[in-house]
């Protein structure tokens, strides 16, 4: 769990505060956005459809890469832990 926060809470940290800046210059961006993502339309653009397949990829890639955080820290632990039985044992 502490590597998980330490790989992704300062890229969600960075991220808060660029959205908190550009909130600041424009503060009407975030009624702006949430407007525009609650137009229901009958046939859904192909932009939409990139934007989404581009926003789950992503998300593939993180998911993936907190896997492999957590495999090598898992990996790590149980090797200390099979040393330190050795020691005791």
């Amino acid at each position: 769990m502490p590597a998980l926060v330490l790989l992704v809470g300062p890229g969600l940290y960075l991220l808060y505060l660029s959205e908190r800046q550009l909130t600041s210059q424009n503060p009407g961006r975030a009624n702006k956005i949430l407007k525009a993502k609650s137009i229901v339309d009958k046939a859904p653009k192909c932009d939409a459809l990139v934007t989404n397949a581009r926003t789950l990829s992503l998300l593939a890639i993180a998911l993936g890469f907190v896997a492999v955080a957590l495999g090598t820290f898992n990996n790590q632990r149980s090797t200390l832990f099979a040393d330190a039985r050795s020691l005791i044992v």
